[in-house]
């Protein structure tokens, strides 16, 4: 009978996965690739999600001037920051409320899809 091993991890605060592994060294090898592979998804993703907020943003913005404030602005670790007018607040936030939550559900989804390969 072959040993089963059972991990749940928590991703830097973004994503819940359960991993399932038959046999120690397939356990090892998954393990040392995952951060990499991890860090790679985490970039990919908020690289994806920080175009599209902005984008929804200014969409949802009803005037001109209200679009020009919003900008992502994109750090060297991966991460983003979205800059606005305090008027353009009301159209931002629920954006990027909505496009946090899909976030999460993608870099759960792609990192579940990367563990098993």
């Amino acid at each position: 009978m072959a040993n089963y091993s059972i991990i749940h991890l928590e991703l830097m605060g973004l994503a819940h996965i359960r991993i399932v592994t038959k046999g120690l060294k397939e356990l090892q090898r998954k393990l040392e690739r995952l951060p990499k592979e991890i860090e790679r998804i985490r970039r990919e993703i908020l690289a994806k999600y920080g175009r599209k907020i902005e984008q929804e943003a200014k969409e949802a913005c009803p005037t001109e001037k209200l679009k020009e404030s919003i900008k992502v602005e994109f750090l060297p670790n991966g991460n983003f920051n979205v800059k606005h007018s305090s008027e353009a607040k009301p159209y931002v936030e629920p954006v990027i409320k909505r496009n946090k939550v899909e976030m999460r559900s993608e870099i759960e989804r792609r990192i579940g899809e990367a563990w098993q390969t």
